[in-house]
């Protein structure tokens, strides 16, 4: 990009695409998915399984300091499973934000006061930043995280025949929410099944899945039972970016809410 061999990028890593937008070039992000802890809720000596915990951990997330910290201006926090912009978000949601009382009263109630120990195993790639700060943000609330860094065959295996006490960190990806809802957590899924599925999503999906015109009402209610039951826990944005040439016009990024989607024929570089 600075010898000009290149004309536009497409940059996973926001550090990067930061680093280049400083320099002058045009950087715009789109939210492909959620980066998210998927708990062992469904393993009953986990403590993951007592929804309490599940809200406990979240409460004791800063998620807006997070992406002050880390996102570069690209990363935005996530209350929600759905980013904005895609089918299954609900505007003006509140969901839980930062509140380490409430975490140590939650802790407190499921009789943990003292403190629990679980293990984070992140995907492969993860910034290890973000890992070390989810390590002493929970450390406030006496939760000791133990980071369990695999490679990515050892990740697949414990995504598709389970895990113990604690959480998987990923990205999910979410440009059509019913479709991955269904993917990653529904009945013919192959992954997770360590995890807990909060009652009454399957037979939403059921619904949604055939529809030809998207029912907003019962996808949001997909949203909100996958908060109220805790299934994951969302932490921000995961985002690709398009770096161009401050030259390169009309490119039109993410115009159709779809990543790989911008207007090729209206393109074009002036000279």
């Amino acid at each position: 990009m600075e010898a000009k061999e290149a004309d536009v990028l497409i940059a996973k890593n926001v550090k990067i695409a930061a680093e280049l937008r400083d320099m002058g070039f045009k950087a715009i992000a789109g939210a492909t998915g959620t980066v998210v802890l998927i708990p062992d809720s469904a393993n009953p000596s986990s403590p993951l399984s007592d929804k309490r915990v599940r809200e406990a951990i979240e409460y004791a997330i800063d998620k807006e300091a997070i992406v002050k910290a880390k996102g570069y201006g690209f990363l935005e926090a996530q209350y929600q499973l759905p980013p904005k912009n895609t089918i299954g978000y609900i505007k003006d949601f509140k969901g839980r934000r930062y509140n380490p009382e409430k975490a140590k009263a939650l802790l407190k109630a499921a009789g943990y006061e003292k403190g629990l120990k679980l293990k984070v195993i992140p995907y492969v790639g993860l910034d290890r930043d973000l890992l070390v700060i989810l390590q002493n943000q929970l450390a406030m609330v006496k939760v000791d995280v133990d980071m369990e860094l695999v490679d990515f065959g050892k990740f697949t295996d414990q995504r598709r025949k389970g895990w113990t006490n604690g959480f998987l960190c990923m990205p999910q990806a979410m440009e059509n929410f019913i479709w991955s809802v269904n993917h990653h957590y529904g009945p013919i899924s192959q992954d997770f099944p360590a995890l807990k599925k909060p009652q009454g999503s399957l037979s939403l999906l059921g619904d949604s899945l055939p529809a030809v015109t998207p029912q907003a009402q019962k996808i949001e209610r997909i949203t909100r039972l996958i908060f109220q039951g805790v299934m994951v826990i969302s932490i921000h944005t995961h985002v690709e970016i398009y770096v161009s040439r401050p030259n390169i016009m009309d490119t039109n990024f993410f115009a159709y809410e779809r990543f790989f989607d911008w207007t090729y024929e209206k393109a074009w570089i002036k000279r």
